[in-house]
């Protein structure tokens, strides 16, 4: 973190002279150092299209040497890894190959370039830089048993993709939510006994009866009732019944675990189960019963999605808007858990891949391409003219915030700020959503996203990157279009669609062009 400091005052001293002070003052409060760290958390955490605006941020303000190798692999990862776009990911790991040839990362960015290819299809290319490692990196090949992988190449075989999206592969039985992250105690009550297990302390308890039992964390070890349960417990009804964690129910079993000594509380659930919670939470159950089952499709793919490329870490998704908001089993209503289990098994295809099914609560009247936001060119994220949005809930807005409120944001995301003195939107996609917003100061100027500049002010305040601001003595009066980023399916156009006839298959293909409805049998 000191390194940090240090590079913090560097890039103050090159780019924005006459701000250290400034700096120094914001460092000692902020959470983060900067808006790297930011997007480097984010990213551990899998809140990935975040992470990427602000790498994204990052580069559009041209920050030092060593932030950008960070940056690269940053932007690269989240490429290959989340999106899938490879040839994204080609070029991002070739710029850190290209800028940094003496780093330590280098042969594994050679591996990387392999596999990727590969998975383009490009076998002869994925040959060449195998057996570039083996010349130029003959420890890593060996460490790594890159051989392998290179004679299963030149003998016509295949290689394993843990990360395929294919409808046809096997499936994980629970999806993962995130439910509790938290330095606070955890209540669990159940009502008929409990069974908990911890695996590395080698304890196991079975209670009968009701039972209501407190876990809390020191030195990053949790505590129950005397004993150390060291890092993981888990937790689960003999009956299957709900727990109640904090006062709320939940399905299936839990894992407490710890990290950054908080406790995480992750709910493992199966994934029609996960949607009863999730579809009230997203829309209201009183809406029409094809957009109840247009919504109940979107959040199970995007849930499959998720529990695919989140596979290896310890959950899929959270259970906020950071992925899809889950209330548990209290917030269960009888039309959405009809509407769910009408389209049991159904999901959204693209070319015989799981999709990415975004979505947002109102476009404005247009969907955005999810190359203006997030710079993959994914081909049925595509800009829809929505005239079932115009008019609806979110539609329009206009907001009002103070030139402190706007600084202070600024400022907790670890960004130069000193004096905001004017907000000019540079470019804007055909949708009319800012992709390039100047931030004016007396020092000079930095440059964000029109969403990032959202997320960091404030989504309920700022509701869409489709805004014209105006400067009124100490505020900034916004007026904008649509909420949310755009992308994908409108909440309220699907509603207005379902009332006028359409049925779920025809909402969702208007959203997400070119797709297909499949059926995935082993759900």
């Amino acid at each position: 973190m000191k390194n940090r400091n240090a590079l913090f005052l560097i890039i103050a001293l090159l780019v924005l002279p006459g701000v250290i002070a400034v700096c120094c003052s914001i460092a000692e409060t902020m959470p983060y150092e900067n808006l790297l760290d930011r997007a480097e958390s984010y990213q551990k955490k899998g809140r990935y299209l975040e992470a990427l605006s602000f790498y994204e941020d990052i580069y559009a303000n041209k920050w030092s040497r060593q932030v950008t190798m960070q940056l690269y692999k940053g932007l690269a990862d989240i490429y290959y890894g989340y999106l899938g776009d490879s040839e994204k990911a080609l070029f991002w790991y070739g710029k850190i190959i290209e800028a940094f040839p003496d780093s330590t990362i280098i042969p594994s960015m050679y591996h990387m370039l392999a596999r990727i290819n590969y998975r383009k299809g490009a076998r002869q290319e994925s040959v060449k830089y195998f057996k570039d490692i083996l010349s130029l990196y003959p420890v890593y090949y060996e460490k790594h048993a890159v051989a392998k992988e290179l004679k299963t190449l030149e003998q016509g075989g295949a290689l394993l993709d843990d990360v395929t999206l294919s409808v046809d592969r096997p499936l994980p039985l629970y999806v993962r939510v995130l439910i509790e992250q938290s330095t606070e105690a955890v209540q669990i009550v159940s009502e008929d006994g409990l069974l908990l297990y911890a695996p590395e302390a080698a304890f196991f308890q079975k209670k009968s009866g009701k039972q209501e039992i407190s876990l809390s964390v020191c030195n990053a070890r949790i505590q129950y009732n005397g004993h150390d349960l060291q890092k993981a417990v888990r937790i689960t009804s003999p009956q299957e019944k709900p727990l109640s964690i904090n006062g709320r129910k939940y399905r299936g079993f839990v894992w407490v675990r710890v990290a950054d000594n908080q406790l995480m509380v992750i709910n493992h659930v199966g994934l029609e189960e996960y949607l009863y919670g999730v579809v009230p939470r997203e829309i209201s159950p009183s809406w029409p019963e094809h957009a109840l089952k247009t919504q109940a499709i979107a959040a199970r793919t995007y849930a499959l999605y998720h529990m695919i490329k989140r596979e290896k870490e310890l959950y899929d998704v959270f259970s906020t808007t950071s992925s899809q908001v889950y209330g548990g089993k209290d917030v269960e209503h009888r039309a959405t858990k009809e509407a769910i289990d009408a389209t049991k098994g159904l999901i959204v295809s693209y070319g015989g891949r799981i999709a990415l099914t975004l979505y947002h609560a109102n476009s404005g009247g247009i969907t955005e391409r999810v190359a203006e936001v997030w710079g993959s060119d994914i081909p049925y994220l595509a800009s829809v003219p929505d005239e079932f949005s115009v008019g609806k809930p979110g539609s329009s807005w206009k907001k009002k915030l103070s030139v402190e409120d706007i600084q202070q944001r600024l400022q907790e995301y670890g960004l130069p700020v000193t004096r905001v003195m004017m907000i000019e939107p540079v470019e804007r996609a055909e949708s009319g959503r800012i992709k390039k917003l100047e931030i004016q100061q007396p020092e000079g100027s930095f440059y964000l996203s029109g969403n990032s500049f959202r997320l960091i002010v404030g989504p309920g305040k700022v509701k869409s990157a489709n805004f014209v601001v105006q400067k009124e003595q100490d505020t900034y009066l916004f007026q904008g279009k649509g909420y949310g980023h755009g992308v994908g399916m409108s909440q309220w156009g699907a509603r207005e669609m379902a009332k006028k006839g359409y049925e779920f298959r025809s909402i969702l293909g208007f959203y997400y062009k070119g797709t297909a409805i499949t059926e995935i049998k082993s759900l």
